[in-house]
């Protein structure tokens, strides 16, 4: 069991975490998931590395995994830490085996995911994370990486393709 110089624990800092974010996505809460990350967060794929800059672009990632979720029926996500350290004071690496479930069943094949916290005064947020989930989750991949966040397109944003009533107000009625 790692303790930095303030006392504090790495694996319950990483399991409070873990607990946040399982909450939030479970749950469809996006102010709490919004509070687990660091803005600018490197996010990483099989498919590719971006920069979620903005609440927007965390917005998009809730959104598309939260209904991937759905759509797949997962009613719980159990991580196992596989490691957990402090790479100084302010910083901590962590990886885990994430495993979606529906009904205490895997959903899908158990991914490795491997991320970096910073301590952002007394709150420990996700400054990267890395998602090893290949193709064989595919719906969960493309979750994940869409094309593009909305930070990367200036003008139209990726947000109105995830809204409800998108596309039903697109008739022209002008003659």
């Amino acid at each position: 069991m790692q303790v930095n110089s303030q006392g504090e624990n790495v694996m319950v800092i990483c399991e409070q975490l873990l607990d946040l974010t399982r909450r939030a996505l479970l749950e469809g809460d996006f102010e709490a998931f919004e509070q687990a990350f660091l803005l600018p967060h490197v996010h990483t794929t099989l498919e590719g590395t971006t920069f979620l800059d903005t609440r927007e672009d965390l917005l998009v990632l809730h959104t598309r995994m939260t209904r991937e979720f759905a759509r797949l029926g997962i009613d719980d996500i159990h991580r196992v830490i596989v490691s957990a350290q402090f790479t100084g004071p302010d910083r901590i690496v962590v990886q885990t085996i994430s495993h979606h479930l529906n009904g205490g069943r895997r959903v899908n094949t158990p991914f490795p995911v491997f991320t970096e916290l910073a301590r952002c005064g007394a709150q420990w947020r996700i400054a990267s994370a890395n998602y090893a989930v290949g193709r064989t989750n595919a719906g969960i991949a493309d979750a994940l990486m869409p094309d593009s966040f909305p930070s990367e397109l200036p003008g139209a944003s990726p947000l109105d393709d995830l809204r409800p009533d998108s596309g039903a107000n697109d008739m022209n009625l002008e003659k």
